[in-house]
């Protein structure tokens, strides 16, 4: 089963938590035991498996990509959003996850992030990032297989 999921963007820089829409799509396909693959094809997203119990978890991530990547240095990509790449780059465009019991089978406190390092509040993907569309944030797929 491949299922899109498209996810608005808050901030320019943003952590969402799509755990409940990978544990709709890995119960909506009907399989025990198997893998979901969670992926986020856009260039300035990623997917984040972290903890969500509070919000400083996510502030340290962001201030830290910040400091990895600021603003302001003389970056060659014409766009603009070079910073967004890089910290795309860092986040990781997908995870695996196991499956079992027709639920993602993870620890106690780790949740599914979809992470927007360059949109504006928002904006949701539109074209699956295929004609160059600007607006692209977050627009993770999952597919689940036994």
């Amino acid at each position: 089963m491949f299922k899109k999921i498209e996810i608005p963007t808050r901030a320019k820089a943003d952590f969402i938590d799509i755990t409940a829409e990978i544990q709709r799509v890995v119960q909506d396909a009907e399989v025990d035991e198997g893998m979901c693959f969670i992926y986020c094809p856009h260039t300035t997203a990623g997917i984040v498996l972290n903890e969500n119990w509070g919000p400083d978890v996510e502030s340290d991530i962001a201030m830290l990509l910040e400091r990895i990547a600021p603003e302001g240095l003389p970056y060659r990509h014409s766009e603009g959003n070079s910073t967004a790449h890089i910290k795309s780059v860092l986040l990781g465009s997908d995870h695996f996850i196991f499956v079992q019991e027709r639920r993602p089978h993870m620890g106690q406190w780790r949740r599914q992030q979809a992470g927007a390092a360059s949109s504006p509040p928002n904006s949701t993907a539109r074209d699956g990032g295929q004609s160059g569309s600007k607006s692209c944030a977050t627009s993770p797929v999952a597919n689940v297989s036994s």
